[in-house]
């Protein structure tokens, strides 16, 4: 039996060869970036922003919100790097994103600041989320509002 696996180690669809248990194995390495379905990942942000703030933004901590807002702001940093800065390539993203960060600080403002204070696990050279947020995803956030930049090219 031909056993067959994909592994994302960034290097742009290079086939190489790997030795498993099973024997020699073909291996095509792919940039998970290069793979992004922005209609997906729009989706997932309109499913969360369709539940009550009162829901969302109380009980989320418990429920793993910062953690996805974590990786939609992963996300937009892969693109960035794996489009060459091309912001057209996750517009609807940073939109959803941008509502739903707005509607944190707006129902639970301590606990949207104390989030945009802290930083991502792979990206804590690029500084806290909210520096990431506001030069990334050019939004402003202030102590009691967010506000986004639609001037930027892709907007």
């Amino acid at each position: 039996m031909e056993k067959r696996n994909r592994t994302h180690l960034g290097i742009n669809d290079v086939v190489a060869v790997a030795e498993s248990e099973h024997g020699i194995l073909k291996v095509t390495v792919i940039h998970w970036g290069y793979h992004f379905n922005e209609a997906l990942w729009s989706s997932v942000l309109s499913i969360l922003s369709s539940f009550p703030d009162e829901v969302i933004f109380t009980c989320g901590k418990e429920m793993g919100l910062l953690q996805l807002l974590n990786l939609f702001i992963s996300l937009v940093l892969v693109q960035e790097e794996a489009r060459n800065g091309v912001i057209n390539a996750t517009t609807r993203v940073r939109m959803k994103l941008f509502k739903l960060v707005s509607d944190f600080m707006s129902s639970n403002q301590q606990f949207c600041i104390t989030w945009t204070k802290s930083k991502l696990k792979d990206f804590q050279e690029r500084g806290t989320i909210k520096e990431i947020l506001e030069k990334e995803c050019h939004f402003t956030i202030n102590e009691d509002s967010v506000t986004m930049d639609r001037q930027e090219p892709g907007y």
